[in-house]
């Protein structure tokens, strides 16, 4: 079971208001290539059912019109975009062996490119002041009012996930869980288990993470950590009911495979409700009658309901991972691939209704408000990262860069 940029010259408001996201564009971005979206990759490692793969074919400013070269922009291509994502270590990381650390940003640095990126521009709700974690190169970065800090360096990072408070940033390395400071300090492991993207609960107490379960296929767990540096406590399990109690299982990892699309479709990023009480993941007790399928599953209890469903019962073949709830929790968005390219679908949780957002081959949403969310796309053959309006679904390139996680910033 398992289971989560518009390049406009346009003015920067006094406030820092955009994810900071821009950066030249030559050829030598090719090189970098790549490493963007590394989680798909890092995540892999915790589902091993071949049924649950899909067809390998197949949170500021907000625009007043739809990107003017969404139209004319060719679908992603899986094979192409396949390079944004490094292989993922396939060994167990050793247990005394602490990720490369960058220590405390420096205020001002340089882009990665080289040079600094800049605000997007005014906006809807462009009074939203936040600041934006991402991933570029297989490494997490920073991005607040046109100032980028790099706060890893050992190229396996995938999935920043903001603490509630902004005090603590949960990412994988490597395929495993790790915690730091929001500056890059005090980077230390919390799982020592292959494990899926983490998200946090909204008290910022427990992190859930998705890693192989007692049934021999994933399951959702999760860990308290501490705010202070001692060791986290062993993780529960959360879903499914029946592996509740037992022990996570020896550790084996599985080599990421194929392209972005065929990562993607085992990538297991979980998403916690803002209300606590849900948590949403790809697979669940649904994988029994579907070849693939994202659940929700209630904490209390560990019921589950699927969500979305592909392959057996007379269903398209497809998948759906990478969930993001939208902030108010009347949403709750995926990646998805069907018959076609990939895609992202919002799902309205009172009366099951979806919709498309974006343009084909975009994935990888995260929501800042209920009217604004970034996401990550394909610009000039590599990872580049948008600001979408959800409403006009308009979006904005803002630059190189996957994986986006936004948080408001209090004035």
């Amino acid at each position: 079971m398992r289971r989560k940029p518009f390049d406009r010259g346009a003015a920067a408001l006094g406030l820092a208001v955009a994810l900071t996201l821009t950066a030249p564009q030559t050829a030598q971005a090719a090189e970098q290539h790549r490493h963007e979206s590394a989680a798909a990759g890092a995540t892999a490692a915790t589902h091993t059912n071949p049924a649950a793969q899909a067809d390998p074919a197949a949170r500021g400013k907000v625009a007043a019109q739809a990107d003017p070269t969404a139209q004319d922009r060719p679908t992603v291509q899986a094979d192409r975009a396949a390079q944004d994502m490094p292989a993922p270590q396939a060994g167990p990381v050793a247990q005394d062996k602490p990720a490369p650390q960058a220590g405390p940003a420096t205020p001002g640095r340089p882009s990665a490119q080289g040079e600094p990126i800049a605000p997007a521009g005014p906006g809807k709700q462009s009074n939203v002041v936040h600041e934006v974690a991402f991933v570029r190169d297989g490494n997490v970065f920073v991005t607040r009012g046109g100032v980028e800090r790099q706060l890893t360096r050992n190229g396996t990072a995938a999935r920043p996930r903001w603490a509630p408070d902004g005090r603590r940033i949960a990412y994988l390395a490597g395929n495993r869980l790790w915690v730091m400071n929001a500056d890059g300090s005090d980077q230390r492991r919390i799982s020592g288990y292959a494990s899926g993207g983490a998200d946090w609960s909204p008290d910022g107490k427990w992190l859930a993470f998705a890693a192989p379960g007692c049934t021999g296929g994933p399951a959702v767990y999760r860990i308290e950590v501490p705010a202070t540096p001692q060791p986290a406590t062993k993780p529960e399990v959360l879903f499914p009911a029946e592996c509740k109690g037992q022990p996570l299982p020896a550790d084996k990892p599985v080599p990421a495979r194929g392209t972005l699309a065929e990562r993607i479709a085992v990538d297991d990023a979980v998403s916690w409700a803002p209300d606590g009480k849900r948590i949403a993941f790809r697979g669940g007790r649904c994988e029994s009658i579907y070849d693939a399928c994202l659940t929700v599953g209630t904490v209390a209890g560990a019921k589950e309901q699927a969500v979305a469903v592909f392959g057996g019962g007379g269903q398209t073949d497809g998948f759906a991972a990478v969930p993001a709830w939208r902030p108010d929790g009347t949403r709750l968005t995926w990646t998805a691939q069907g018959t076609s390219s990939l895609s992202l679908v919002e799902f309205t949780t009172a009366g099951g209704k979806k919709r498309t957002l974006g343009v084909p081959g975009d994935r990888e949403l995260s929501y800042l408000t209920t009217r604004i969310a970034f996401l990550t796309g394909e610009r000039d053959g590599r990872s580049w990262i948008f600001q979408l309006d959800p409403e006009q679904n308009t979006r904005v390139p803002l630059g190189k860069g996957s994986q986006p996680d936004p948080r408001p910033l209090k004035r």
